[in-house]
C-alpha cells in the first residue's frame, strides 16, 4: 500500500532561499519545517498551543518583537498545517517594505530561533491555552466549522464526534512544560527553509 512519510533534510536546510519579483511593492518570508505528526499524536495539542504563543495573534511574541516594538513588518504570524495524514508542516511568515526586508526576515529568523531553543513563558502559555479554548467555543456555535471539525476528525478518530467534544479536556489538560517539550521534539532551527520573494532590496548581504 502507498505510505506518505514526511520530507526528509532539505538542501535548502538552514538556507535563505530568495525570489524576485516584477511589479512588486513589498515581499513576503516564509519560514518552516515538515513534522512528522498528525492529530493522533501525544504532543499535537501542546505544539499548537506552543506554536500559537509563537504566532497566532497580535500579542503574540513575532507581532509584539518584530512590528510593535521594531517596527519592521506589516505583519507577521506563525501556524501549523495538516498537509497529509503524516505531516504537519510549520510555518513562519512576515511580509515587508523593501527597505526593511533584511532586518525584518533577521528579526522573524531570531524570534523563532529563540522560540525554538527556549520555548515559551507561563504568561504566553497562559493566554495562548486561553484562546485555544475560546476559539474552540466560538467554532462550537457554527455550523460550518463543525462539520468541518467533524470532516478532518475522521481522518484519524473512529469517534469523531467524541473526539471533537473532548477538545476543551485536552486543551485544558496542556501544560507548559508539554508545551516545551513539542517545541524540542521540532527539527532544529538549522534544518528549517526559509523562501523571500517579492520586492528584494537591490544591494543586500542575506539574500
Amino acid at each position: 500500500a502507498f505510505a506518505l512519510t514526511t520530507p526528509s533534510l532539505s538542501p535548502d536546510a538552514g538556507k535563505i532561499v530568495s525570489q524576485a519579483m516584477d511589479g512588486k511593492t513589498s515581499c513576503t518570508m516564509l519560514l518552516g519545517c515538515g513534522i512528522p505528526m498528525n492529530p493522533t499524536h501525544e504532543q499535537y495539542v501542546p505544539l499548537i498551543i506552543a506554536v500559537d504563543a509563537l504566532g497566532g495573534d497580535f500579542i503574540s511574541r513575532l507581532m509584539q518583537e518584530v512590528r510593535v516594538k521594531r517596527g519592521l513588518t506589516y505583519g507577521c504570524n506563525a501556524r501549523c498545517s495538516q498537509t497529509d495524514p503524516s505531516t504537519l508542516v510549520f510555518k513562519a511568515s512576515g511580509t515587508f517594505a523593501p527597505s526593511l526586508a533584511e532586518r525584518g526576515v533577521k528579526a522573524c529568523r531570531d524570534v523563532v530561533r529563540r522560540w525554538r531553543r527556549d520555548g515559551i513563558t507561563q504568561s504566553e502559555f497562559d493566554l495562548a491555552k486561553k484562546r485555544a479554548l475560546d476559539r474552540h467555543f466560538i467554532a462550537s456555535e457554527s455550523s460550518a466549522r463543525v462539520s468541518d471539525a467533524l470532516h478532518r476528525a475522521r481522518l484519524y478518530f473512529e469517534l469523531p464526534s467524541k473526539h471533537c467534544l473532548e477538545t476543551p479536556e485536552r486543551i485544558q489538560r496542556v501544560t507548559l512544560a508539554q508545551c516545551n517539550e513539542a517545541i524540542q521534539s521540532m527539527p532544529a532551527f538549522e534544518d528549517m527553509v526559509t523562501v523571500v520573494a517579492g520586492a528584494l532590496p537591490k544591494k543586500s548581504t542575506m539574500f
